[in-house]
């Protein structure tokens, strides 16, 4: 009583258009004396928007059902500090990144946090920054999906160093 269905393409391409989720940000910041800066941020993302789409006769209707069974809305959070004395700079933040996976998902739990440190020095035309940015990002995988095998725990610990060098002219 199953029907397969299956499409072959004689050059290996299938052409789809994605529709990316709705992504909304407010943010606020706050200008002390010259001296400091403080910001937040706050990112609404619609997950359970993304759809793909195409011309043809494939309409991806049970790909765009897991999606919206799948995934969920989510609230992100970023903020900083920038103290200046001078020309010189120096600068904190953080992020938290929820998990877009609904209660029902394996990795509801899933998150990412970033902190940030760095400092900048400024002239008339030059400046150059420098950063470092740690992220912890946990996420469980199952190696057979469909079996009674328990997940492993992925965790991704990250140290970044950037650098930015400028001049205006």
């Amino acid at each position: 009583g199953e029907t397969e269905y299956s499409f072959s393409s004689p050059t290996n391409r299938f052409d789809y258009w994605l529709t990316t989720p709705l992504k909304v940000i407010g943010n606020a910041g706050v200008q002390i004396f010259k001296i400091a800066l403080l910001s937040a941020d706050v990112e609404y993302i619609d997950y359970s928007g993304i759809k793909m789409h195409h011309g043809g006769s494939y309409d991806f209707y049970d790909e765009n059902m897991a999606i919206r069974e799948a995934y969920k809305s989510v609230l992100n959070y970023k903020a900083g500090v920038e103290f200046r004395v001078s020309s010189f700079s120096l600068r904190a933040g953080a992020a938290y990144y929820e998990s877009p996976y609904k209660e029902t998902e394996a990795n509801k739990d899933a998150y990412v946090y970033s902190y940030s440190g760095g400092f900048g020095f400024r002239d008339n035309n030059f400046f150059v920054d420098l950063a470092y940015v740690y992220t912890d990002r946990q996420k469980l995988y199952y190696m057979y999906p469909y079996s009674n095998i328990e997940p492993s725990i992925n965790s991704l610990n990250r140290h970044t160093i950037l650098a930015t060098l400028g001049m205006k002219f």
